[in-house]
């Protein structure tokens, strides 16, 4: 009939909005007894409308007798807006207890009033639900919640409600049929105003009801508490400044006697430093003597950081393990054993290498001592990538980056000293995750989150050679430095940081291995350092 279309229920007689029921779940309404009708119950197939315009169908009343409805016009939705009121306000839980007033008389004889008690105040109250206007609320008495309803008679099952607190919801809270807000704590000072809305029968928003009222600041946060710190730390710095002069011109007339007092000391020890002068000359050749120490730590801390590195890892996997055991996966158990197992038998290995160094007072420039062996270089290059990653990562639990490998099945075994190769490997890519670490650090206090720290390690066949490349997405060798890297004692970490032989090592070890090492590098993309070695 027209633009509705006209279904028996039920639950009533229901009209449905073509146009809007096609694109949402709106455009449906019910007549029922809520709007005046007799019955709900419009059985089913029985609505007709005949050529002259009335409506008939048959209903079934609540003494259960069947009756014949006719209406001479077409129901249609109401028109009528909803209505809502605001009927109370809660601070801390509490109904405060408006009154018409709050002068001291008022309060005085409702001393029962949690209004009255936290010295809330207010202009004057709006009837009938006493609702406060011009309120002014303690800094302390700031959670709030609010009740309201509609004031609608029909139909109040299909009513619905939205509400928003200016000054902190960005967006309306729908409700449904509840006819309380949330909770809304510790409110910061400032101005707010409550809004409720109502949705009724037709589907049309009421008008809001609102509430408007203030939170006021505590003391200290007022404009002349602020005032009076200022003074007082005006004071205080005049007072200091005063007591600084004061102290000064005491302290330049002590200076001045210790300077005439130093004048003549010094001028005693003159001859005293002309015959230390040539003992200074004689140490300063001497000073050779600190590069063969900082060699000899270099070498030793190698090994022994294999140690330190292959314990914290064990304490990881020990953590592990536990936790599978917890769970029952005794397979993961035992795997992680074997694991613990190979890592310790590697701490012993490291440790007598430790000890040999030792008694052999390595020098930085001597040839490996230890012989050749068939050696699997993809498997030597991903058990350092792992030792230097766990390394670090139990260093520093907040550090993460993205591992990938590429490793050439074909190359099989070649003949290289495994532990010296192993050092070179684990000296480049530890590198590596400095540069990446070093750059992460710079892109987050640029606050730029899409930097994604990455090492590649990666193996390949080249003619009779085998090449093992690390590569970084770092910042990059400056141009300027490029030259000098493999030269000893030279770093570019900060001081008491590095000693600037790792670099000059590992381009010896592979030197002695007849292979290269070279650098190639891009400012601010990352560094590829690139092992070749000979395949015999």
């Amino acid at each position: 009939k027209d633009d509705f279309m006209y279904a028996a229920s039920v639950n009533g007689l229901i009209p449905i909005e073509k146009a809007t029921a096609k694109t949402t779940n709106k455009g449906y309404h019910t007549f029922n007894g809520g709007l005046g009708f007799k019955s709900n119950d419009y059985l089913e197939g029985s609505a007709k409308f005949l050529k002259n315009g009335q409506f008939w169908a048959g209903v079934a009343s609540p003494s259960s007798d069947f009756k014949l409805l006719v209406l001479d016009a077409v129901p249609k939705p109401d028109t009528i807006t909803s209505s809502v009121h605001i009927t109370k306000m809660f601070v801390m839980d509490e109904a405060p207890g408006f009154t018409e007033n709050n002068t001291v008389d008022s309060l005085t004889t409702k001393a029962s009033s949690y209004a009255a008690t936290n010295k809330l105040q207010w202009d004057s109250v709006s009837y009938p639900y006493a609702i406060p206007e011009g309120l002014e609320l303690p800094y302390n008495q700031n959670s709030l919640s609010f009740s309201y309803e509609s004031g609608d008679v029909l139909n109040r099952e299909q009513l619905t409600y939205r509400f928003i607190l200016d000054g902190v919801d960005d967006d309306w809270t729908y409700a449904e049929k509840t006819t309380k807000t949330k909770n809304y704590y510790n409110l910061k000072p400032g101005a707010y105003t409550f809004k409720v809305s109502a949705r009724g029968f037709n589907n049309k928003w009421s008008t809001p009801a609102t509430l408007a009222f203030k939170i006021n600041p505590p003391w200290w946060q007022t404009w002349w508490a602020y005032l009076l710190f200022g003074l007082l730390f005006i004071g205080a710095v005049w007072s200091f400044v005063s007591y600084r002069s004061r102290w000064l011109k005491k302290e330049n007339r002590m200076l001045e006697e210790r300077v005439t007092h130093r004048t003549s000391q010094l001028k005693n020890k003159i001859d005293e430093l002309k015959a230390t002068q040539s003992q200074l000359i004689q140490s300063e050749k001497m000073a050779s003597l600190g590069e063969l120490t900082a060699g000899i730590a270099h070498e030793i801390q190698n090994p022994l950081n294999f140690v330190n590195n292959f314990s914290e890892v064990n304490t990881e996997l020990i953590d592990e393990m536990q936790e599978e055991l917890k769970k029952g996966d005794y397979e993961e158990v035992i795997a992680i054993s074997k694991d613990i197992k190979d890592n310790q038998q590697k701490i012993n290995h490291h440790g007598r290498r430790a000890d040999a160094i030792v008694k052999g007072m390595l020098q930085h420039s001597r040839s490996s001592s230890n012989e050749k062996e068939p050696s699997n270089i993809n498997a030597i290059a991903d058990e350092y990538l792992r030792l230097a990653y766990h390394g670090l990562r139990a260093k520093d639990k907040s550090f993460n980056a993205t591992l990938n490998t590429d490793f050439d099945d074909t190359i099989g075994k070649i003949n290289i000293v495994p532990q010296d190769v192993g050092r070179v490997i684990l000296n480049l890519i530890t590198n590596a995750f400095h540069a990446v670490i070093e750059k992460n650090k710079l892109e987050k206090e640029k606050q730029d989150t899409t930097f994604n720290p990455t090492v590649w390690v990666s193996t390949k066949r080249k003619g009779t050679s085998v090449s093992v490349s690390i590569r970084d997405n770092g910042n990059g060798v400056p141009e300027k430095v490029k030259d000098k890297i493999f030269q000893p004692f030279f770093t570019t970490k900060p001081s008491g940081q590095g000693t600037g032989l790792g670099l000059s090592l590992s381009y010896d070890i592979i030197k002695t291995h007849g292979g290269e090492l070279f650098l190639k590098t891009e400012s601010g993309k990352g560094s590829t350092f690139t092992i070749t070695l000979p395949e015999v």
